[in-house]
């Protein structure tokens, strides 16, 4: 594990001292949009920033994972990519396990401007291990083939050599219009709630001004309502309302 704590002078410090491994940069003309951290590595989705790529409608979204030192795409789910009514607020959540047989799931959760949140969701478990594996051991045949090739004299080039690969393909799993699991409370959205999984419960929270109140040193007062989903998955329960006055908020779980 990795802490940071900031000392008096202003600085920060990180545990344990040694320096942290450098990751390779995530390309840098696109701009992200969501990130996580699972078992395998980082996921980062991203948009590109110099204009969209797929044509009318698509948002230019791409979606990448740090495997063996190297950032791969990963494939979106279709009707993510889509613009239906403006761009979407965008969350990537990881659901741990449950279980020793369980395994991680990842899950994408959009919302689109008056449209419910819905999240599409894939298993972390063995089929992902293999399709990353898959993707890695074709990456490398290429690169001896087109090897191989530039060693002979003959000018004929290896099929499929040079061409940028394709994004690993995800079994993502469709939201059933029919269940109101990706709902939120009522009145948030992504782009105003913070969402994430908490010992096996989803829990989202919003940081509302109090206009009626205000704080010793005169600053308006910050509530913070907190939420979880019920096990049903269909409704919410309000946790608690809290003061924070102008803090900074988050809500992370409890390692004990």
């Amino acid at each position: 594990t990795l802490d940071a704590v900031r000392l008096p002078i202003g600085t920060w410090e990180s545990v344990p001292l040694d320096r942290t491994v450098a990751l390779p940069s995530l390309p840098g003309e696109l701009e992200v949009l969501a990130f996580t951290a699972t078992t395998s590595g980082p996921i980062a989705l991203l948009r590109d920033g110099n204009g969209l790529k797929g044509g009318v409608g698509d948002l230019g979204w791409r979606l990448l994972t740090l495997y063996n030192g190297q950032w791969r795409e990963l494939q979106l789910p279709p009707e993510s990519r889509l613009s239906r009514n403006g761009s979407p607020a965008a969350r990537l959540l990881i659901k741990p396990a449950v279980g020793a047989e369980g395994s991680d799931v990842l899950e994408l959760w959009l919302n689109w401007p008056g449209e419910p949140a819905v999240a599409w969701r894939v298993p972390l478990g063995v089929s992902w291990q293999a399709a990353l594996a898959k993707a890695h051991a074709s990456e490398l045949a290429g690169r001896n083939a087109e090897d191989a090739d530039k060693s002979k004299s003959s000018p004929v080039t290896v099929a499929g050599a040079s061409q940028p690969p394709q994004p690993i393909a995800l079994d993502w799993q469709t939201p059933d219009a029919t269940k109101p699991s990706g709902s939120l409370p009522a009145g948030l959205t992504l782009a105003d709630a913070g969402l994430a999984w908490i010992d096996g419960r989803l829990v989202a929270w919003t940081v509302k001004p109090a206009s009626s109140a205000k704080t010793k040193s005169g600053a308006d007062q910050g509530v913070v309502e907190l939420y979880a989903q019920l096990p049903s998955g269909s409704d919410w329960v309000r946790l608690a309302t809290l003061d924070v006055g102008s803090q900074e908020v988050a809500v992370v779980p409890n390692p004990g």
